[in-house]
């Protein structure tokens, strides 16, 4: 018991590469039917962080086409420039992040070199990724910023994304596992209808769930949110299990 009581406590104190607490999540998906081209779909979600950023009590908010601690949106064996073609028997995946809003400010995710994404970084403008230090030391340790990745330069050079910033490791498999290589692709360039939306407050996140709901429906009356929860409440379910058998031998 008192094992398995000092492992879950060493298990919780982990570095997860962000800020869990007073965060509200929640998943929203618009239904293609409605929303079928890229242009509604980016003027959805940009509408409706501008308005919770709005919201007394709030921060910053920010999106991604996963969440933490569940596993990667997309993962892909990708090209990079200077490096061989990736050996599916030796290099892990790369996973991919859709990213809008303000996403590493509101994780309180570092930036460690190179910039965040901005308003320069639109559809039709240069194609831009942000790496985190993870596929930095792997596969560009004498500099990632300006260099380039790509689904297949060969065929187009519309495919080639410019690195232009890199950022701090977090967990997205789990908590035990170390954080694997990964770039993060804006919003904007990539517009995806589901996404999980992340609004860190000053105080309790729940407090602002249903103002959050309002604005939601203040833009489209039948769109529904699900999912509503803390960043906090998503680590302690990620960790349940292990709860559970501390607490069953301490009894």
């Amino acid at each position: 018991a008192g094992l398995l009581v000092r492992s879950f406590n060493k298990l919780m104190a982990v570095d997860l590469g962000f800020d869990r607490e007073n965060v509200l999540t929640f998943r929203v998906g618009l239904p293609r039917s409605k929303y079928p081209k890229p242009v509604q779909t980016e003027a959805f979600y940009k509408d409706f962080l501008q308005r919770v950023n709005a919201l007394p009590g709030v921060q910053a908010a920010g999106t991604i086409n996963h969440a933490p601690l569940e596993g990667h949106g997309m993962i892909a064996f990708i090209g990079i420039e200077g490096y061989p073609p990736l050996d599916r028997k030796k290099d892990p995946p790369i996973g991919i992040g859709v990213v809008d809003g303000e996403y590493f400010k509101t994780l309180k995710i570092p930036l460690l070199g190179g910039r965040q994404f901005d308003g320069r970084d639109r559809a039709e403008t240069q194609k831009v990724t942000i790496v985190n230090q993870a596929f930095a030391k792997r596969f560009l340790p004498d500099g990632a910023v300006g260099k380039r990745v790509a689904f297949g330069c060969e065929e187009s050079e519309g495919w080639c994304r410019t690195i232009v910033g890199v950022v701090g490791n977090i967990r997205q498999e789990s908590i035990t596992d170390e954080a694997i290589p990964e770039i993060y692709v804006p919003f904007a360039q990539m517009p995806m209808n589901g996404v999980t939306v992340f609004v860190r407050t000053t105080a309790d996140p729940l407090a602002v769930a249903a103002a959050v709901r309002k604005e939601v429906l203040a833009i489209d009356n039948n769109q529904p949110i699900h999912g509503i929860k803390t960043l906090a409440q998503r680590v302690d379910e990620v960790a349940a299990v292990s709860r559970s058998l501390m607490l069953l031998f301490t009894a």
